[in-house]
């Protein structure tokens, strides 16, 4: 009975669930009817594709690939050309994910798209989407256990990124292929690129980078079973981490220095690391799918250690944390608890804890995890006299050992068969390099035996002829060649001199411009001063960056904003300063504040400044600005295409911005200002699109809006510093090792 009723309600939530999935196919469906253009029918697709059952992927993600390269073909703004290119491959990433899980991982198939998807990439000069395109390919192939395909998508990658100068992703490349010799073996190999990989990484010279590749060094040397090398590249990556006092960094280079320890089985210096990471994350108020992996690694220690108590409860802790989380993981600690109940004979609890681990791997269909769970529950039922239970769960537990067994085996000989053709490829190649070396030498003694013959015939010829007026004519000549020699050496020097000082005037310059940037950014004193209560998150994705935020005070008003200037790095740190400096002028010369008629002038001081341009340009900002009045206690908000979010009594309450730009837009209107009541506690958020934009989690998808505004009213009771430290903690941990898509910037104030 209690079986049925746990299929009642899974009945009911997948009902709930698929009800309401439906609701939002038909709203997005109908707004593709209603788009006109192609762009916008790309942006509504693309949230189908994200919506949609994976069975219908192929339905809405194909009509994306047909448009994008549709538009390519006329395309000329290379922003305009890298975003098509982005939807192109986030379109190409659900059709690999369908012909993945539902054809069963289509290995041709797969090929096919990506090639093509590369090939595109190639055309249109977009080097990141060719990077992606690879290491997507490689890791696919390395799914379907094919090594060498998997070996050539690096090494194409690799050669790709150089011809490209493209460092940065020439250094992803070479780590890869440093972990990948590593696991086949080739130390020699794996060393050589671990070493290309640091160098690299130093002539990049981006601090960040510097730090995150002695992390990956460290687990490459803990792979090969190098302990102390992996040490001593944790340790620096360590030091590097508190000087920036990134806690979301250290956590990851602890957990490492505690998996060395405990590979070298020394439990004590493993214990130890694994508690700093716990510290970290009870500090942090971390809350995740890592949260216990430093009690996960004391409790493999304790269980190593037969301290089977200890490991009990961290297992319990863990599972009731989980529970309400994640299936994959609570399975996992399922399993581990139903075993420690096993261990101390309580058979009851052991076979609870099992068959839930059970009905989890069956559900998730992962065989490892099937095997794993029949194994147990086998050994439960023969222990407490259930034989025929027992019987049947054995047999079960043999089918999927030897499917696993079968699995291992063809790895290992397709393993082998790489391994065989890695040796034959080195062995020819030492012939080669034997044969050349003998060639090489037999070449020199000619060679030698020549220049020696000539040297005996030329000073015969001198001393025949005229010695004296020949040896003036040889001092002339050498005296001219060396005049030569050192106008080219000169000249040489001069252009490598003019190279090296047109490369620091380059930095120079993009230094300067983040000082000049910083500098139309306001002080945090100054709103600290108005708005005590106050956090301001702000990432760019590179040194300078398109999203800025601005703040000023008028009498009793004070306003603030943050803002997304088209495009990042440079070209939208330019826009970033024409749109502030525009804000400024609305407020303090034009002497405006109704947020609305604000945002209507400076979109007139925008696209003035823009229009003295020759050439058309559409650039300008998306905005989210807000007015409190504290005298008056009267709040006023406008927004352009950015909303406003506020929390009052712990609900949240959204307020939709006006969909157009601040910029050159067809049907331009004046901006709405609306009123909100004033209460007190009520905070208010303004954002960018950045951080909801984010790829990165398990399935590498966006972010999106929901969970952000979850994770602002889950934390809504903390103080506004302990608020930013979550969310930024959340987006390195939802990015992980992807790269930051845009600029992000938000602002929380209390009142």
């Amino acid at each position: 009975m209690p079986k049925l009723k746990y299929i009642l309600v899974a009945l009911l939530f997948i009902n709930s669930v698929l009800h309401s999935q439906n609701k939002l196919m038909d709203s997005l469906n109908i707004e593709l009817s209603k788009v006109k253009t192609d762009t916008g029918k790309i942006t509504v697709l693309l949230k189908l594709c994200n919506a949609c059952d994976i069975k219908e992927n192929l339905k809405y993600a194909n009509p994306i690939i047909d448009l994008t390269d549709k538009l390519l073909q006329t395309a000329k703004d290379s922003i305009y050309k890298e975003d098509l290119l982005q939807s192109r491959q986030r379109a190409v990433n659900t059709i690999i994910y369908y012909y993945i899980t539902i054809e069963g991982r289509q290995s041709q198939k797969i090929t096919e798209v990506y090639n093509k998807h590369v090939s595109i990439c190639k055309k249109y000069n977009y080097t990141k989407g060719i990077a992606d395109a690879l290491f997507s390919m490689a890791d696919i192939y390395n799914s379907l256990g094919e090594p060498i395909e998997k070996l050539n998508c690096l090494k194409e990658g690799y050669a790709l990124m150089q011809q490209m100068k493209d460092k940065k992703a020439e250094a992803r490349f070479i780590m890869q292929l440093s972990f990948f010799y590593a696991q086949f073996g080739d130390t020699a190999q794996a060393l050589n690129y671990a070493k290309k990989s640091e160098e690299l990484e130093l002539q990049i010279a981006d601090s960040s980078r510097i730090s995150r590749g002695y992390v990956l060094r460290g687990a490459f040397y803990l792979d090969i079973k190098q302990y102390e090398t992996a040490i001593i590249n944790f340790k620096i990556a360590e030091k590097r981490y508190k000087a920036v006092k990134d806690t979301n960094a250290l956590g990851e280079v602890y957990f490492g220095i505690g998996n060395v320890y405990q590979e070298k089985k020394d439990f004590v210096n493993a214990l130890k690391y694994y508690q700093l990471y716990n510290d970290l994350v009870e500090a942090m108020h971390y809350e995740g799918n890592n949260k216990f992996a430093g009690k996960g690694g004391m409790a493999d220690v304790y269980m190593i250690q037969k301290k089977y108590k200890e490991a009990f409860i961290l297992h319990q802790e863990a599972y009731e944390y989980y529970k309400k989380l994640n299936p994959l993981l609570i399975g996992h600690y399922s399993r581990l608890l139903a075993n420690d109940y096993y261990l101390s004979h309580d058979l009851k609890k052991a076979m609870m804890f099992a068959n839930e681990a059970l009905e989890l791997a069956y559900k998730l269909n992962i065989a490892e995890h099937i095997y794993r769970s029949e194994k147990l529950v086998y050994q439960i039922d023969s222990a407490s006299g259930n034989y025929k239970d027992a019987l049947i769960h054995y047999q079960k537990y043999l089918t999927f050992k030897n499917k696993l067994n079968a699995e291992e085996v063809h790895k290992a000989t397709v393993q082998e068969k790489f391994q065989n053709e890695l040796t034959e490829q080195k062995s020819s190649q030492d012939k080669k390099d034997a044969i050349n070396a003998e060639e090489n030498k037999k070449q020199a003694i000619v060679r030698n035996s020549f220049i020696v013959g000539f040297i005996l015939l030329l000073l015969f010829a001198l001393f025949i002829f005229r010695a004296y007026k020949n040896k003036q004519k040889a001092n002339l000549i050498i005296t001219q060649q060396k005049a030569e020699v050192e106008k080219s050496k000169h000249i040489i020097e001069e252009q490598k001199k003019e190279v090296d000082e047109r490369q620091k005037e380059i930095i120079e310059s993009i230094t300067y411009a983040k000082r000049l940037q910083e500098a139309i950014l306001p002080p945090q004193a100054f709103i600290d001063k108005h708005i005590p209560d106050n956090f301001i998150l702000y990432k760019p994705k590179d040194l300078v960056a398109g999203d800025f935020y601005w703040a000023e005070s008028i009498n009793d008003l004070f306003f603030i904003a943050a803002a997304d200037s088209t495009g990042h790095g440079v070209p939208g740190a330019m826009v970033s300063v024409v749109c502030s400096n525009a804000l400024n002028r609305s407020v303090k010369e034009f002497n405006l504040t109704d947020t609305g008629k604000i945002l209507d002038k400076t979109r007139e001081l925008v696209l003035e400044t823009f229009e003295k341009s020759l050439s058309e340009v559409k650039d300008g900002m998306d905005i989210s600005l807000l007015c409190i009045d504290q005298k008056n206690k009267l709040v006023f908000w406008s927004g352009a295409n950015n909303p406003l979010w506020y929390i009052q009594e712990n609900e949240l309450k959204e307020i939709k911005a006006d969909k157009q730009p601040i910029g050159k837009t067809e049907y331009p209107k004046p901006f709405t200002t609306h009123s909100i009541d004033y209460k007190k506690d009520t905070i208010f958020y303004l954002f960018t699109d950045g951080f909801a934009d984010q790829f990165g989690g398990p399935n590498g998808k966006k972010f999106k809006y929901k969970q952000f505004s979850d994770l602002l009213l889950k934390h809504t009771h903390l103080s506004q510093e302990e608020q930013s430290a979550i969310i930024s903690n959340t987006f390195n941990n939802w990015k992980g090792s992807l790269e930051q898509v845009d600029d992000v910037c938000i602002i929380g104030v209390k009142i």
